[in-house]
């Protein structure tokens, strides 16, 4: 059989082709999240997928129709779980959700399509930190590379998981109202906070997207705080007003308020007639937009697109076996040794000892000098 030019060509290009195709298998488990915390992990689905990149979600909310995506739907209904955040609207509400986190996850784990996942078919794991981090135990044993990725604020916890180094003297928790720099008060709350985090977690709890913000006639955008809803209205340059419930709400619309593109309404003291005069003030008050204007083109100054940032490092994660080289030391590193009070107490006992013997030697001196007048 002779085989023609063109069909020569074709199966060289058919396998070029193959030998430049680097699609990677991935597997996203965030099963335990709302719908805004899965519009975010979406967005990094489908964009690596649209790179050829065959992907498994592990959800109980389907929401993705793609080719290159395979949705595991643990059919786990989370809503019962979740406290009523208007009627608890503390800083604690957020423990009192934790408080159900073991439930969440017992019932999760049980589903037999999530014990039945093999991790080590998979080239690399994306995992959210928030609530899921029950789901590490799926990954003991393994190799695979894993990328850590979080739809809000990092708390204590999270801090520790990737080894970051969390000073509560200057960066509050995520669930309390409060901004740099704290005072004493707010510095002492925020330690016991952080204390009272570390130990839950360590001995107890073992639609399409539719750009509001951007539309051309926004001029004012009320939100709740979220974090994603900040970011939408700093990119596209809208002043916010904003109604705290929950968690790291609170927080957000503090540092958006100090920063000058914010005002802030507590639900308890919410009227009509403050809800009108605040937003007749900012939208009157050009202070706001020339402040926002300015934040918007700090945060689209990047190098690269949000896109090409997540297929980037996602890439080189599989590409150097998860990229060990780049992980912090402080994982490896017990407390005393993160903050040198090993250190700092060797060179305190070596000051110690060392004035002693000047004291003890000046003694010395003194009693020898005095020894010799007495007896001339």
């Amino acid at each position: 059989m002779q085989v023609s030019k063109v069909q020569l060509v074709a199966l060289l290009l058919l396998l070029s082709c193959g030998m430049y195709s680097h699609g990677s298998k991935i597997l996203v488990i965030a099963p335990l999240a709302g719908k805004s915390h899965w519009q975010f992990f979406g967005e990094i689905i489908k964009t690596l997928a649209d790179h050829g990149h065959q992907i498994t979600s592990l959800t109980s909310m389907p929401m993705i129709s793609h080719n290159n995506v395979t949705e595991i739907d643990i059919e786990f209904d989370m809503s019962p779980l979740i406290p009523n955040t208007f009627e608890n609207r503390g800083w604690w509400a957020g423990f009192s959700m934790m408080a159900k986190v073991p439930g969440m996850c017992t019932e999760a784990l049980s589903r037999k399509n999530v014990r039945d996942i093999k991790i080590e078919e998979y080239d690399l794991v994306f995992i959210s930190l928030f609530v899921n981090d029950c789901f590490f135990g799926l990954l003991d044993n393994t190799e695979v590379p894993v990328i850590s990725m979080s739809p809000n604020t990092l708390v204590t916890t999270f801090h520790d998981i990737v080894g970051n180094v969390d000073f509560p003297s200057f960066v509050p928790m995520m669930t309390l109202p409060m901004k740099h720099p704290m005072t004493f008060t707010q510095r002492l709350l925020n330690t016991l906070a952080n204390l009272f985090s570390y130990a839950l977690t360590k001995f107890y709890y073992h639609p399409r997207f539719v750009v509001i913000a951007g539309h051309p006639k926004v001029h004012l955008f009320i939100t709740h705080g979220g974090l994603f809803s900040t970011l939408e209205a700093i990119y596209h340059a809208v002043p916010i007003l904003g109604f705290p419930v929950f968690a790291d709400q609170g927080s957000n619309m503090i540092k958006s308020t100090a920063d000058g593109i914010a005002e802030t309404i507590e639900w308890d003291d919410l009227t009509e007639e403050l809800l009108n005069n605040t937003v007749q003030k900012m939208l009157t008050d050009l202070k706001y937009q020339k402040t926002v204007n300015h934040r918007s083109q700090l945060m689209r100054d990047q190098p690269m697109s949000p896109r090409d940032v997540v297929v980037y490092w996602t890439e080189y994660a599989i590409r150097h076996k998860g990229a060990p080289h780049l992980q912090s030391p402080v994982k490896g590193m017990a407390w005393y040794q993160i903050y040198n009070v090993d250190v700092w107490l060797s060179l305190i006992v070596f000051s110690i000892a060392c004035l002693y013997l000047d004291m003890k030697i000046i003694i010395a001196v003194v009693r020898r000098c005095c020894y010799r007048t007495k007896t001339t």
